[in-house]
């Protein structure tokens, strides 16, 4: 079994959780529209339970993620410290003059892994679209859409060992379920171009990337 961690560490960890979340809580209060994402960024390290899918704020995720019963081991100690550096992060992001924030309706982030919902594929999300970029006989192709036109879309590379044949997609949202807790990389030739390496159940964007599309860190 993994060590426990020191007392004096999940101490020091717990009390800098629930104040930066305390802090991260009172920026996005009025920001209705993308508390959903904002707090959806925080699955990867404080995996929600069946109850505490539907968050109002993050500092009783938080609560709950530092209250369990069991001692934390390591790999607790890892994802609080993660939280804390994405609190961090996303404190100096609500905080920027400059902030620039994805449409509210865009759910997924770049480095996202998803699940296709009819053809059970995996992939990752390297662009968004704040509405379908295809023409009228691609959607002909692929539609009808239920949510229709104006949803978001994503360019992804799906995994090779899913569909041997490197291959690059466009996929609306509907069909995308968002997997917040996976262990391996999607696997595909381009992902170098995209990306640096993965963690934390997600791909991270270069440093580039990441500097044009603040929002999806």
């Amino acid at each position: 079994a993994m060590a426990s961690a020191p007392p004096s560490v999940t101490a020091s960890l717990a009390r800098s959780l629930l104040r930066g979340a305390a802090r991260l809580d009172r920026l996005v209060a009025s920001e209705a529209d993308n508390k959903g994402r904002e707090y959806g960024k925080f699955q990867r390290f404080l995996p929600l339970g069946e109850r505490d899918s539907n968050i109002q704020n993050l500092k009783d995720t938080v609560k709950s993620f530092i209250s369990r019963p069991q001692p934390p081991d390591w790999e607790m100690i890892e994802r609080g410290f993660g939280a804390l550096r994405l609190i961090e992060s996303r404190i100096e992001f609500w905080n920027s003059e400059n902030t620039k924030q994805k449409p509210s309706h865009v759910n997924l982030d770049i480095g996202q892994i998803y699940q296709h919902k009819r053809w059970g594929y995996r992939g990752v999300v390297v662009e968004w679209f704040p509405k379908c970029p295809a023409d009228g006989a691609w959607v002909q192709r692929y539609g009808p859409f239920e949510k229709g036109l104006d949803q978001a879309f994503y360019r992804t590379l799906v995994d090779t060992r899913d569909r041997p044949r490197p291959f690059m997609t466009i996929a609306a949202e509907e069909n995308l379920i968002p997997l917040h807790n996976e262990t391996e990389a999607v696997e595909h030739p381009l992902l170098p171009d995209f990306f640096v390496g993965f963690e934390n159940g997600r791909h991270i964007m270069k440093d580039k990337s990441s500097e044009k599309q603040p929002d999806d860190v």
